[in-house]
């Protein structure tokens, strides 16, 4: 699910950057207005829906992908993801195609400098049943973790 820029940078939201994108909208006074000309990927995962990805375009639109691309060269990259990407794809296999895939698009020499990897580990199947089992005695639900991979594993992966 990690995904970049023309710059080749990940972007993710906290829940603090929600109310910012809400604030950005009310701002825009004209349906199709470009006030800001960002596109964004915003990935996430819920306790009901799994493991999330939505564009957002310039204009406020919004749309739900398994796997997406924005940017430079978003076309082919798109279609790349089409062929490789699948819902039971692994871990390596997810990190290793959003490699091949900036790849495709990006400028200059690929490094653990250049580029950033995210990684959103989810609760395994036996923690969501145990805590959906005590929901109702007042325990916290599992929570996914948001975690950036070091610049050694990125050198790693690239070097793959």
């Amino acid at each position: 699910m990690q995904q970049a820029t023309q710059s080749g940078s990940v972007l993710w939201l906290k829940n603090e950057d929600i109310a910012a994108k809400t604030r950005m909208a009310l701002t825009i006074p004209h349906r199709g207005v470009r006030p800001y000309g960002v596109s964004l990927l915003v990935a996430g995962w819920d306790i009901n829906r799994g493991p999330t990805l939505y564009q957002v375009d310039p204009s406020g639109s919004f749309w739900a992908w398994k796997a997406s691309a924005i940017g430079k060269n978003m076309i082919n990259a798109k279609t790349f993801l089409e062929k490789r990407y699948n819902d039971d794809i692994s871990l390596e296999d997810a990190i290793h195609t959003a490699l091949l895939t900036l790849k495709e698009g990006f400028e200059g020499q690929m490094t653990e400098k250049t580029i950033e990897l995210g990684v959103i580990t989810v609760p395994s199947e036996e923690e969501l049943a145990a805590a959906m089992a005590v929901e109702n005695e007042g325990t916290t639900r599992p929570k996914p973790t948001f975690r950036r991979l070091s610049e050694e594993e990125v050198r790693d992966y690239l070097a793959m």
